[in-house]
């Protein structure tokens, strides 16, 4: 059977702290904690990594509290390019949020919106251009940066100049969710670095990985009675078989459960 890594709300809030230590020590940061944001989004939606990375704010309606999973971002060997594909089963998905994450994802678009005027021409926009190569479609991200400022600090840039596509070629903005203060792209790379940061220095969560808040969140649902077909449809499965076999463990927990509140409920009648 599959061992899944579920964490506690405690938990989490020592993996929030630990990383808002770590960027308080890094130059260029400020206390907005840009590796918090990825994490709590994955913990209240189950999004699996390349998704988070993916999300824009064009994805989020904040009036009905729904995110919209259209895309998800992936690096290409091959080409050595960023890129966005449709999730893993192949289908866009909605997910419904609280007010939770809404508070949060309130906090972190103003923030962004500061760090744009803080940052002037420095701040890195992103772009996308879909175009084929050797016969398959490549969604490709570019980014407009200020080169003197990425090649004299600790900055990276992870998507094509904007300088290095036809000028007859015409790139659409991308807004997303998950970046540094300086509009730096956040990659699945970028949370891999996290999972190291984590279990090194976390010992109450050294086997941590972010697939783990996509377990979480599920084991969290199906345990509280949430119906299966839901979570399947939440977690983007293609198959309910997937989601059922993947969490056998807790709908054995939730059927005990249920076989409880039966019995609590004859027992009144009987009593």
């Amino acid at each position: 059977m599959l061992h899944l890594i579920v964490f506690s709300s405690s938990h989490l809030l020592t993996l929030f702290l630990h990383s808002y230590y770590i960027l308080l020590h890094r130059p260029l940061q400020h206390i907005y904690c840009y590796l918090a944001l990825p994490i709590q989004i994955a913990y209240h939606t189950g999004m699996r990594a390349g998704e988070v990375c993916g999300l824009t704010w064009d994805d989020i309606d904040f009036e009905n509290q729904v995110l919209y999973v259209r895309r998800s971002m992936y690096y290409d060997k091959d080409l050595k390019t960023w890129e966005l594909k449709v999730p893993k089963n192949g289908k866009p998905r909605a997910i419904d949020f609280g007010d939770s994450l809404a508070h949060i994802l309130s906090i972190a678009k103003h923030e962004q919106q500061r760090n744009k005027k803080i940052y002037g021409d420095l701040y890195q926009n992103q772009f996308y251009h879909t175009t084929e190569i050797r016969g398959k479609s490549h969604c490709q991200i570019y980014t407009d940066y200020n080169e003197s400022y990425i090649k004299n600090s600790t900055r990276f840039c992870h998507g094509i100049h904007v300088d290095d596509i036809d000028s007859n070629v015409s790139l659409s903005p991308l807004t997303f969710v998950c970046t540094k203060p300086d509009g730096e792209l956040l990659t699945t790379q970028t949370l891999k670095w996290c999972n190291k940061v984590v279990q090194k220095n976390l010992p109450e969560i050294s086997h941590f990985h972010f697939h783990c808040l996509r377990h979480t969140y599920a084991s969290t649902l199906v345990l509280n009675g949430a119906n299966i077909k839901d979570v399947q449809s939440l977690l983007g499965h293609s198959d309910i078989k997937i989601t059922l076999n993947t969490y056998s463990h807790v709908t054995e927990k939730s059927r005990k459960k249920a076989v409880n509140i039966f019995e609590n409920a004859i027992s009144d009648k009987i009593g």
